[in-house]
């Protein structure tokens, strides 16, 4: 299967995410603070 094939069709392109926790399942430890009115990951 060549990427310009899963770039172009909706079906294949659903079954890859930019990351490994999906956008539906946040993941538990990672936790933001405030800086300068804007949202930041914690300092870990």
């Amino acid at each position: 299967m060549r990427m310009e094939n899963v770039v172009e069709t909706p079906e294949l392109r659903s079954q890859f995410t930019h990351f490994i926790n999906a956008p539906q399942e946040k993941d538990p430890t990672v936790t933001f603070e405030t800086m300068r009115e804007q949202k930041k990951a914690a300092t870990w």
